[in-house]
């Protein structure tokens, strides 16, 4: 993205409903932190939390010390580091938006300015790709909603409803993305087993 210039940028809007073409899929992101949450917390508190940016600027010194990342131009605290993960998507995003001919829409289920966005129909009715990043934590109410469940079995296939209270399965074939099912499987088991083994899991490769 050197050497061109970046589109104008926008903040807090509507999402813009993308229509339908045929062969141009339309790309979703979604986010499962609640960002306030997660900028809020305490950085005295080591464990289960976001670096802040000062923590990364050391780490990966010199990296970031030009202007554009001083107290003036970027967040310092949590929340800098939060807006790294949305920045390191802008490549794909263009890349994507070149190739479909549409946006790339990004969610979070709860954003900066305290909108909060479920995992729902709003997200899933102009959606044919959706990308999902989240954490190995609970503390930022990243647990499924029955309606988030829902609106996954509505979507059909590779998922389908167990009739197992909020536990939805998974259609495995030639096309399954296996790291995919990885990552789903372990989050239930983070969810659904006693704490000593979850440990156990936290400490396996």
């Amino acid at each position: 993205m050197s050497g061109t210039k970046m589109p104008s940028r926008t903040y807090n809007q509507s999402h813009v409903p993308r229509r339908y073409i045929a062969g141009q899929r339309r790309v979703s992101l979604y986010w499962t932190w609640s960002y306030p949450w997660e900028a809020n917390r305490d950085p005295a508190v080591m464990d289960n939390r976001f670096s802040t940016f000062t923590e990364v600027r050391r780490v990966a010194w010199p990296d970031y010390e030009t202007c554009e990342w001083d107290e003036q131009s970027f967040l310092q605290g949590i929340a800098g580091t939060l807006e790294l993960f949305h920045r390191s998507t802008l490549s794909f995003q263009q890349l994507v938006g070149e190739t479909t001919g549409h946006p790339v829409a990004v969610f979070q289920r709860i954003d900066q300015a305290g909108y909060r966005q479920p995992l729902d129909e709003r997200v899933l009715a102009d959606t044919d790709t959706l990308m999902v990043f989240g954490l190995d934590h609970l503390v930022a109410e990243q647990e499924a909603a029955p309606e988030e469940i829902a609106a996954l079995v509505a979507a059909g296939h590779p998922y389908f409803a167990t009739g197992q209270g909020n536990r939805i399965g998974i259609v495995l074939d030639d096309a399954t993305d296996w790291d995919e099912v990885d990552e789903l499987v372990r989050e239930s088991y983070r969810l659904l087993a006693p704490k000593k083994l979850v440990a156990l899991l936290e400490d396996a490769p």
